[in-house]
């Protein structure tokens, strides 16, 4: 069978550079070219080394021969001509190497589907390359630079990456000229190309769609003209234009071809409607149904739609803002800077609620220094400053921040009451993300982390939730823009959705009123709702059976550490920021505008992709301690490490004694968690390292828990043999390892840990009495075993019964003795579902009288029948029979 290397149809030198490339991590295969290459690369070849290279014509092979067809540069099935009904024919194995975006035109489901997000694709089989220690002749090299140049602007286009560079580099090193790469990529422009170069620039209609700059240009031709897409890039570097978009009639075709360097307009989004694709800064389209003049008609519509509005205050304000008023003493006001760990605070008029001035850390800890607490902070707030309105654009802002030094920019209404501010951290993430839309980003920001933070994972959601849960998120999105509120999804359902990991446990936060949400939710689609008002949250029971947490967004603030927070009404990022991990803190949007938009404020998408776990802040573990206990179980959980600095945090926070200061049943409800992870014995090991345990039990002075390993490990494998068993008690898996915990303990230990842990006066009871009762069944069972005759069944039933579940299962995991083991076994599986076929009914029509001989006779059938000395109905009643004759064994009702 044949091995084929194609491109598209028109072959660039992208296209061409990647098919040599392929040619050396499949050898064997042959270069076929789907159709003309474009003008420039022909006469390059026709004048140059186009000898040196082994392509062929699809005439000259049988595609019926075709066993492996390998696709560089393209994924579109109308881009590759007669190679799309191989693609399609059953056994022929496709491979795609591509660097463009989805399309609905894509070959269908190929054996190895090669992805990149970089500026040309030959970057991409550089890297493969790279991998495999492939070296290059010089004029290859050559070749694969002028590919990457010529699709990357000579690597000036938005859409080249650092890899595009590296590429670049490495070539350079195989011998690759850069002489002859300047002399074919900056080829001047032949007659034709001049004259419709001309006639664009004649032609050239400025346009302000939603404010964006756009230049339309137009031209007619009665024959096609090679290189059209050189021309344009020619004319956008002539006029310096940021987006120009060219309509061309070129024989019986429309051609449109665009470019963009704004990030408020992706051109591949755009062409896609006429059939076309391409990448956000170059795109372009061919149709034959539709005139110029009804492609440009059309094209003005789009525009109005596509174009993304330029940012404004209210865009990046944060909101709400907490504010004093004009007679707030000065030390109040230091109190509310550290309690909500905010640096500046504006000052209200309360009579007129207008915005009378800003105080900041700085001036409020001068005052305190000497000694002003009790003046109004009327006395030394800050009234020069300039206030901006929620309409003033991105320009504005950057000139009262960057130009004027205003670190705090309060946003204010027509009456000039605050309803949001902007800090130089919301403007510097507008610019960041506004780099990330040119195609640039900041040193050292790997361009997966880049990608990660503009995320859209609406095909995500799709792919991870039931449809009845997408039309129910759907509907609250809805519900929540005709409130005129933000809805997000928020946390770990977030995170596991990009982890790939199942979750229907969903939180919802909500920018306003999360109560009112939800109980309209409710009363529009029959739901059950439950408001808990202290912590402005809700859930929702919908009518499909799911469940729903809803939260207002709110600020928490500690009164001491360790202690539960205080809750208070602020913005999304404020709401964020209260949260554990930075993992836990990325936001998808419900509402229709944005549906699927992922918003990462403090870089989880990082600590995504390094799998790392990473505080917010370093008074975390201060303010509640459990977060220690998270830390260990994410890092198993998701086989992640903890940071070195929020390493160094726990450390110090379990130094200091705030671990102690929990109370137990919080630490409980952690090590419940904990206990519920399929192997929680690292995190265990990894407690102890930590010293935890001495924290939560301080009083247990000669605590070892390293030589309960051993035993934990048994638990461990006993807790998965029980669940395959797959039997309807449930197991509470904590209760086993805590037993396991205790082992070795005394009784006054044991009463110790129980109320360490929170347990009330009759569960810690119940619990000792049952580990009691199970060390003397432990025991027993040892002294059984030694007997030469063993025991038998009716009296490991006897033994065994009315024990938990977690006790018997403990005996079980501790127990040396391999016979006592299989007697636990067989009573867990068997013996204690053992039923008799006889009961009283049969007692009484047998003759005998009701009272407390039933309960002796049907005890000792039920021996009977669990020794096999009985068998069915007709023995049991024989052995009633032979039971009333027996005088001496059975007294008189």
């Amino acid at each position: 069978m044949l091995t084929v290397i194609t491109s598209h149809i028109n072959t660039d030198f992208d296209g061409l550079a990647a098919m040599l490339a392929a040619r050396h991590l499949f050898p064997e295969a042959v270069m076929v070219l789907s159709g003309s290459p474009e003008r420039s690369l022909h006469d390059f070849f026709l004048n140059s080394c186009g000898y040196a290279y082994p392509f062929k014509k699809l005439k000259d092979i049988d595609p019926a021969q075709i066993g492996k067809l390998i696709v560089v540069d393209t994924r579109q099935k109308g881009r590759i001509g007669a190679f799309a009904e191989v693609a399609a024919r059953p056994g022929v194995e496709v491979v795609v190497f591509d660097h463009h975006p989805a399309s609905s035109d894509d070959l269908e489901n190929p054996a190895r589907l090669e992805l990149a997000e970089v500026g040309a694709v030959v970057t991409l089989m550089v890297e493969k390359l790279r991998q495999q220690g492939i070296r290059l002749p010089a004029d290859e090299a050559t070749v694969m630079m002028i590919g990457l140049y010529k699709d990357t602007g000579s690597l000036t286009f938005r859409d080249t990456t650092t890899r595009d560079f590296a590429a670049a580099a490495w070539l350079l090193e195989q011998g690759g000229d850069l002489e002859t790469v300047a002399e074919v990529v900056n080829s001047p422009l032949d007659r034709e190309q001049v004259s419709l170069l001309n006639d664009l620039l004649l032609s050239r209609k400025t346009l302000y769609p939603r404010g964006l700059k756009v230049v339309l240009v137009e031209a007619w031709r009665d024959h096609y003209v090679a290189d059209v897409a050189m021309v344009i890039h020619r004319l956008r570097e002539i006029e310096r234009l940021e987006v120009v978009i060219a309509l061309l009639r070129l024989d019986d075709k429309v051609y449109l071809i665009g470019r963009s360097r704004s990030p408020a307009l992706d051109m591949g989004r755009l062409l896609s409607h006429f059939g076309g694709g391409g990448h956000h800064s170059a795109a372009s389209a061919v149709t034959r149904e539709q005139t110029l003049i009804q492609c440009r008609e059309k094209l003005i519509e789009l525009l109005q739609v596509e174009v993304v509005p330029p940012l404004t205050a209210a865009d990046l304000m944060t909101a709400p803002v907490l504010s004093i008023k004009l007679a707030t003493p000065l030390a109040e006001a230091a109190s509310l800077l550290t309690r909500y760990n905010i640096n500046v605070l504006p000052v209200i008029d309360e009579k007129s609620t207008r915005l009378a001035g800003i105080i900041s850390r700085q001036v409020v800890e001068k005052a305190l220094y000497h000694g002003l607490q009790q003046l109004a902070v009327s006395e030394y707030m800050t009234t020069d400053y300039e206030p901006i309105a929620p309409g003033d654009d991105l320009n504005r802002i950057k000139e009262l921040i960057i130009e004027r030094n205003q670190r705090f920019l309060p946003v204010v209404d027509g009456q000039l009451r605050i309803i949001g501010a902007i800090t130089r951290k919301d403007l510097l993430r507008a610019l960041y993300d506004q780099e990330e839309d040119r195609g640039g980003f900041f040193a050292g920001e790997p361009e997966a982390v880049r990608k990660l933070r503009r995320k859209n994972v609406k095909g995500l959601l799709q792919e991870s939730f039931p449809a009845a849960l997408l039309s129910i998120l759907s509907r609250l999105g809805s519900l929540a823009d005709e409130l005129q509120l933000n809805i997000f999804l928020v946390g770990g359902v977030v995170r596991d959705l990009l982890l790939r990991r199942p979750n229907l446990d969903l939180d919802i936060v909500v920018e306003g009123d999360g109560i009112a949400l939800a109980q309209a939710y409710c009363r529009k689609y029959s739901g059950r709702c439950h408001g808990h008002e202290p912590f402005r949250t809700a859930v929702i029971m919908t009518a499909e059976g799911y469940k729903l947490d809803i939260a207002s967004t709110r600020m928490e603030y500690y009164d001491a550490p360790a202690t539960l927070p205080k809750v208070e009404k602020s913005s999304l990022k404020v709401d964020l920021y209260r949260r554990d991990f930075t993992i836990n803190t990325l936001v998808v949007s419900l509402n229709r505008a944005s549906y699927g938009e992922m918003r990462d404020y403090f870089g989880a998408g990082r600590d995504l992709k390094e799998r790392s776990i990473r505080v917010l802040h370093n008074l975390s573990f201060v303010e509640d301690p459990t977060r220690i206990f998270r830390a260990v179980r994410f890092e198993h959980e998701f086989a992640f490490s903890i940071g070195r600095q929020t390493l160094h945090l726990i450390r110090n926070a379990v130094k200091v004694g705030f671990v102690r200061r929990l109370s137990g049943a919080r630490i409980l409800h952690e090590l419940k968690l904990i206990c519920a992870e399929p192997d929680p014995l690292p995190i265990f090991a990894r407690i102890g390292r930590l010293n935890l345990w001495r924290e939560v039990f301080p009083e247990l002075k000669n605590l070892k828990i390293d030589r309960r390993d051993e035993l934990f490990q048994a638990a461990r494998e006993v807790v998965n043999w029980y669940e395959y068993l797959y039997l309807k008690e449930k197991l509470e898996a904590w209760k086993l390892y805590f037993l396991c915990f205790m082992d070795g303990l005394g009784q006054a230990e044991a009463i110790y840990c129980a109320q360490r842990l929170g347990f009330d006066a009759n569960a810690g009871r119940r619990f000792i009495t049952d580990r009691q009762r199970g060390i003397e069944t432990a025991v027993e069972l040892d002294q059984r075993c030694r007997r030469p005759r063993g025991f038998s069944n009716s009296e490991v039933y006897a033994l065994l019964l009315g024990q938990p579940l977690e006790v018997l299962l403990y005996v079980m995991a501790g127990h040396q003795n391999e016979k006592a083991k299989k007697a636990i076994s067989n009573f867990i599986t068997h013996l204690q579902f053992v039923e008799l076929d006889i009961n009283g009914h049969d007692l009484i029509a047998a003759g005998l009288t009701p009272g407390p001989r039933f309960k002796v006779i049907l005890d000792r059938v039920r021996e009977a029948r669990l020794d096999g000395e009985v068998h069915g109905p007709a023995e049991e009643l024989a052995l009633v029979e032979r039971l009333r004759r027996e005088e001496k064994t059975l007294p008189k009702g």
